[in-house]
């Protein structure tokens, strides 16, 4: 979505969870080296119960 950074997918997907650990851990699944986002980029995210 337009205006979404790893920050607020990251708060979205675990906001009970330390925000940087899930930011590392979605930058890893998708190996990510810097935070950018492009408009319509597919994302893998962690699943946490």
């Amino acid at each position: 979505r337009a205006g979404e950074s790893l920050n607020s997918v990251a708060a979205r997907v675990a906001p009970d969870l330390p925000r940087q650990a899930v930011i590392d851990e979605i930058a890893r699944m998708n190996e990510m080296s810097g935070s950018g986002l492009q408009v319509g980029q597919a994302l893998l995210v962690p699943a946490y119960r």
